[in-house]
């Protein structure tokens, strides 16, 4: 991530109650480029867009781990846009995950499987983005 600054995860992100225990979290603060408040066109941009190169990768990895049943991805599936049109609930899915939680200001998303649950949020401050990670 461009400009992408390490910093605390805000007191008011819903992330920290996301899972029952924490192995590893990171937070990322990320300048704004656009007056856009919407968190899942903000979502859309911090995840909708991935190299071809890194959507090659993520599906030999899907091809590497499916004999142990661990879930994975296709090329196809990489593809898809988010519809940054649609109104989205808990439990759709919008890209590859799943959406945990939606707040005005902060958008829970990620997947539980066998060797990993874990969440990713994006939560908007005014002149900020804002992008976590917890598993």
């Amino acid at each position: 991530m461009p400009n992408a600054i390490p910093c605390q995860l805000p007191p008011g992100s819903r992330l920290r109650d996301s899972l029952p225990r924490v192995d590893y979290l990171g937070s990322f603060e990320v300048p704004s480029r656009t007056p856009e408040h919407d968190v899942v066109l903000i979502y859309a941009a911090v995840f909708g867009h991935l190299p071809k190169v890194f959507k090659q990768l993520l599906v030999l990895r899907s091809r590497l781990v499916k004999p142990p049943g661990i879930a994975g991805v296709s090329y196809a599936d990489l593809a898809q846009p988010i519809d940054t049109g649609r109104n989205y609930a808990v439990g759709d899915k919008i890209g590859r995950w799943t959406l945990f939680a939606k707040h005005q200001d902060e958008l829970i998303a990620g997947a539980n499987d066998r060797h990993l649950d874990f969440r990713v949020s994006v939560f908007e401050m005014p002149g900020h983005g804002l992008c976590s990670q917890r598993s």
